[in-house]
């Protein structure tokens, strides 16, 4: 800690923050582990640049977001999709970094500079060549990268503080161009207790589409999300969502509305889990190829469960399993995927 320490004092932080992981790996007792825990979060509070590393590995028995099935009846008249469109299985893995850089700071407001890049890579199990004739692996690949700035300010330090962030974006999927997009947030943070706040949100996007223009969109929603801490024990939080999107495309045009809660829990043994839960419908307000129209319902487990006591540098292992299922009114769109993946987060 001590070489930390030098470093600290001459304003090399981040590699401050590498000597501290250091020191909590190779500190003899609990009682210096916490203390170089403690001295990295002052540190990182210092730090004006923040760099966030994720990993992660899962086998998935949907990795296309395919289709249960490939019927689908159209005017009374029976009709099967290309095989390419069906669900199929396989690994996923990805990789990610986040950046932000705190451009200045006062007491009453803050602006950074926000950046984002990952990549996912998908490995088809061995029967996918039969369900899917010609499927390759790297059709399935998708990449994206953002930039942005945020500045968040103090207008009501009675209430909590208010932010703006403004972000761009494209993303890359089976090698070629996907879509470039603009999107702009307004948060308000509430405050009702010195454990619980209210924060609501107001998004705004556009988003140009590279693969074909009439998936084109722009899209405006709402956001009210209920947090309160229960110190050791975890938290909670409760949500609610409302988005339009405005496509000359039928199968991007809709009105979306979702509930959302999460619970995290404090040590349960050797473990510490979280559980968030999510329902949405999905209503395409244009859908005129089946008869009464399409409307998707969505509704998402996750489970995410790690383990304290298990660490190498400051890292620890986090189990992740996700399910998901969607029934639609046109049965080509209903969807039933279940993933568990491994990766590593950091417990400072």
């Amino acid at each position: 800690m001590l070489t930390a320490d030098i470093l600290t004092r001459q304003q090399h932080f981040t590699r401050a923050q590498f000597w501290l992981r250091r020191a909590d790996q190779t500190a003899p007792d609990p009682a210096r582990r916490t203390a170089a825990a403690q001295a990295y979060r002052t540190v990182a509070q210092r730090n004006p640049l923040q760099v966030s590393l994720r990993f992660s590995l899962k086998p998935s028995n949907n990795v296309n977001n395919g289709a249960e099935t490939l019927d689908v009846t159209v005017g009374g008249l029976p009709f099967r999709l290309d095989s390419s469109g069906q669900q199929l299985g396989g690994w996923e893995g990805s990789t990610g970094v986040t950046l932000s850089y705190r451009l200045s700071e006062s007491p009453t407001a803050r602006t950074d500079l926000l950046g984002e890049a990952s990549f996912r890579k998908v490995w088809l199990e061995s029967d996918a060549s039969t369900l899917a004739p010609g499927a390759r692996d790297s059709d399935y690949d998708y990449g994206a990268a953002v930039a942005g700035l945020r500045h968040q300010r103090l207008i009501w330090p009675e209430i909590g503080p208010s932010a703006i962030t403004g972000v761009v974006g494209q993303s890359w999927y089976g090698g070629s161009e996907l879509a470039r997009w603009g999107e702009v947030f307004l948060n308000q943070s509430v405050r009702q207790s010195d454990v619980s706040l209210l924060r609501f949100g107001l998004q705004g996007r556009l988003e140009k589409r590279l693969d074909d223009a009439i998936n084109d969109n722009r899209a405006l929603g709402v956001s009210v999300e209920y947090l309160h801490s229960l110190g050791r024990d975890g938290a909670y939080s409760l949500g609610a969502t409302a988005r339009n999107i405005w496509s000359d495309s039928a199968t991007v045009d809709g009105t979306v509305f979702g509930l959302n809660a999460s619970r995290s829990f404090g040590r349960v043994g050797s473990v510490m889990p979280r559980i968030a839960l999510s329902a949405e419908t999905r209503d395409y307000q244009k859908w005129v190829v089946t008869p009464g129209g399409r409307e998707d319902r969505t509704l998402s487990l996750r489970l995410d469960v790690n383990w304290p006591d298990v660490s190498y540098y400051g890292f620890v292992p986090q189990a992740t399993l996700t399910a998901r299922r969607v029934w639609s009114d046109v049965d080509i769109y209903d969807r039933n995927e279940v993933s568990l993946g491994l990766t590593a987060v950091s417990r400072f």
